[in-house]
């Protein structure tokens, strides 16, 4: 009997049929995480320079675009600050910097 390639379904020709599986948890983890991370619109946030780890520069550019400084981040040059997304995510793009939620375990503790 011969068999209509149409009739393998979906896993045709992925060499496994889990791909698909796994292809769909990446992309919800993925979503949830970037859930998670996105920085408030005013609040707390966690800005990582990916440029520079000299945090003087990082807490110029984040006072000048309206940030208050709370603390050191928790990674080298990172810094926890408090500010308006708006006004802090175009000055965040100019010095090559991630800026993303402060949750509380991964900034020291509580808020």
């Amino acid at each position: 009997m011969r068999l209509n390639p149409c009739d393998r379904g979906i896993s045709a020709g992925l060499g496994n049929g889990r791909r698909p599986l796994v292809a769909q948890a990446v992309l919800i983890v993925g979503a949830l995480a970037a859930a998670i991370l996105a920085p408030p619109r005013e609040g707390m946030m966690l800005v990582v320079p990916i440029a520079s780890a000299r945090p003087g520069i990082t807490a110029r550019w984040a006072m000048t675009a309206g940030a208050a400084l709370v603390a050191p981040g928790p990674v080298a040059g990172s810094l926890i600050i408090w500010g308006d997304r708006k006004r802090l995510a175009p000055a965040a793009l100019r010095h090559a910097s991630l800026l993303m939620a402060a949750p509380p375990a991964a900034c020291g503790g509580k808020r």
